[in-house]
């Protein structure tokens, strides 16, 4: 749990195809990948927790990590969760945090903030190098003066803290009971990469939305029955037995008190503090038991019985690509379907993003709302991953996907028309969120029997890039506002650096120009610049997204374009550069005007 070293997830000689998958198509880690990892967390350390636990007149700030990052679980495409406990107040670890984060890219720490949540938790999102971690922070001073270890805080103690503390610390203890069991039966690594490759591929592993999660898989892991109890079994074979009686035990689970006894009720939140949207139901039971149903089956087929697995290590390769591989009404086999068709036509990777998460975190009250509507029999199931057409250019200029639900009830063939009204009031909010821009976003939702056009979709690949914040930003989406440090030259700094050697003057592109070429030219990516422009009401030159900058002078937001004064590149590392400056009439987009010897980064 301190992040020093994980546990690798070794498979041993026979199952190298099989690991291959698993990296290749469903994000395993690899022992290298940890090792960055442990690397990356480190140094967060060592930026952010001052070692002043010896003195009380200074402030004591702990950070460990929780979850599938404690325990050494984590795919490549997931957060790296962790929790801080300290003695400073929220406010203040906040403005600690800005400037801890100042001076580390400053020493060229490539480290990017992109989300910061102060409710009902403080709550950070970044990416330092490669890896991006989320952090809470507690603050608890007694705790962290009181116990060098936060974990081994007792019962009578925990119950002096405040509720936020005593159960994030109480999960941390759980973490280290589930880390105690995977040490103990190492064998079991290796399954929770196999059974997390298998419900993705059917569309079982959601945990944002009450899907099968991370704690989901190691509590049930840890029942009994999975544990292997075959000592004269070889190494290598243990996998296939665990898998074996996994899968064959819990689809002998007929309630939910058969899958979650309460001797696992402690281990329930051992994975994580993000709490199921939704709760298990008899519908998603019933859902994850088709599923077992239908891996048992292609178990019996392909291996038969536990006494065989020794010599067929690698049908759980075939097993598992012919699964993931199936169309998708063999995956959702409904009668009807809810589709959300969604279009971006902007140009800005980030406000695309968010929209479109927007969106999916609206789903769970589409699907609740439904639920209500044809109570008492329903059952509804989002597919969790968001799906395009098979022909899908992945960088067309024009993004075109879906997300879908699938529907079955007694009910649907007799009226189906309260749910298409459900439907059109769920997509009106859409329409009137915020995010929602009616120029670049185009929506709908319908309700439809199956037909083959299902098949023709698959989960879509595409990443799109998230919004970086500034110290400035807080929680708020980027908006205008002054940067101290990112003045424009004067005109004696610019006339001498940026002067052309034989004193021409040339024409200067205007502003409109360079905006075009942004948001069209695919070399340049949009969400790495920012305009600069003189504000109307005192002068001073404020800064812009030139993403958000609109041209449409009905709209809120306009600012005339003769204001702009300078337009500002952003790499990734946090370094900005001017390409583009009015008074100094440099411009190193189109090459007119003063330029200097330095190349663009476009992308």
């Amino acid at each position: 749990m301190d992040g020093s070293s994980h546990p690798y997830a070794h498979f041993p000689t026979g199952y190298g195809e099989l690991r291959g998958i698993l990296l290749a198509d469903f994000n395993m880690p690899t022992h290298r990948w940890w090792t960055e990892v442990n690397q990356s967390f480190e140094t967060i350390r060592d930026i952010l927790c001052p070692d002043n636990a010896g003195n009380p007149n200074l402030p004591c700030i702990v950070i460990v990590s929780t979850g599938t990052h404690a325990l050494g679980l984590t795919a490549t495409n997931e957060v790296l969760e962790c929790v801080a406990f300290g003695s400073l107040t929220t406010n203040r670890f906040l403005e600690v945090f800005w400037e801890s984060i100042a001076r580390a890219q400053q020493n060229g720490e490539a480290l990017v903030i992109h989300e910061i949540d102060e409710l009902p938790i403080l709550r950070f999102l970044f990416r330092l190098g490669s890896h991006t971690f989320e952090l809470r922070y507690m603050q608890s001073r007694d705790l962290v003066r009181n116990y060098n270890e936060v974990t081994s805080a007792d019962s009578e103690f925990l119950d002096t803290c405040t509720n936020e503390v005593k159960k994030a610390v109480q999960r941390l203890q759980r973490v280290q009971s589930s880390m105690k069991f995977l040490d103990e039966y190492p064998v079991h690594r290796r399954a929770y990469y196999f059974i997390r490759a298998w419900a993705v591929a059917r569309g079982l592993y959601c945990p944002e939305h009450g899907g099968l999660s991370p704690r989901d898989i190691i509590r049930l892991l840890q029942q009994p029955p999975s544990v292997p109890i075959i000592p004269h079994l070889a190494d290598n074979s243990d996998l296939s037995a665990v898998l074996c009686m996994f899968y064959r035990h819990h689809l002998s689970c007929t309630t939910l008190e058969d899958i979650r006894p309460s001797t696992a009720a402690a281990a329930a939140e051992c994975c994580s503090f993000r709490p199921n949207v939704i709760n298990w139901t008899g519908s998603w039971l019933q859902t994850v038991r088709i599923e077992l149903v239908r891996m048992v089956n292609e178990i019996k087929g392909q291996i038969g019985s536990p006494v065989t697995l020794v010599e067929h290590r690698h049908d759980w390769i075939d097993i598992l690509l012919r699964l993931k591989d199936e169309p998708l009404r063999q995956k959702m086999p409904y009668p009807y379907f809810i589709k959300i068709n969604v279009v971006y036509i902007g140009h800005s990777a980030i406000k695309g993003g968010k929209w479109l998460s927007m969106i999916y975190n609206k789903l769970p009250s589409l699907q609740k709302a439904v639920e209500d509507l044809i109570n008492p029999d329903p059952y509804i199931r989002l597919w969790p991953h968001r799906l395009v057409s098979n022909n899908t250019d992945p960088k067309a200029d024009i993004y075109e996907g879906c997300f879908i639900l699938g529907l079955d009830s007694e009910s649907l063939s007799a009226n189906i028309q309260p749910i298409i009204n459900v439907c059109k009031e769920w997509r009106d909010d859409i329409l009137s969120n915020a995010l929602t821009v009616e120029s670049e976003n185009f929506f709908d939702i319908e309700v439809t029997p199956t037909n083959p056009e299902i098949d023709l979709l698959v989960p879509c690949t595409r990443v799109w890039t998230r919004p970086v914040l500034k110290p400035d930003e807080g929680t708020n989406w980027p908006t205008a506002h002054e940067l101290p440090g990112t003045q424009p030259p004067t005109p004696q700094e610019s006339a001498s650096e940026h002067s052309p050697s034989d004193g021409k003057r040339s024409r200067l592109r205007p502003a409109i120009d360079v905006l075009q070429r942004l948001r069209h030219d695919r070399r340049y990516s949009i969400d790495e610049y920012v305009v600069g422009y003189k504000d109307r009401h005192n002068s001073q030159i404020m800064e812009k997204l030139a993403a958000d900058w609109t041209s449409d002078t009905t709209e809120q937001d306009f600012i005339p374009e003769h204001r702009i004064e300078y337009f500002k590149q952003y790499t990734e590392d946090d370094k900005s550069e001017l390409v583009w400056e009015k008074k100094s009439r440099l411009d190193r987009v189109f090459s007119n005007g003063r330029v200097v010897d330095k190349v663009i980064h476009v992308r």
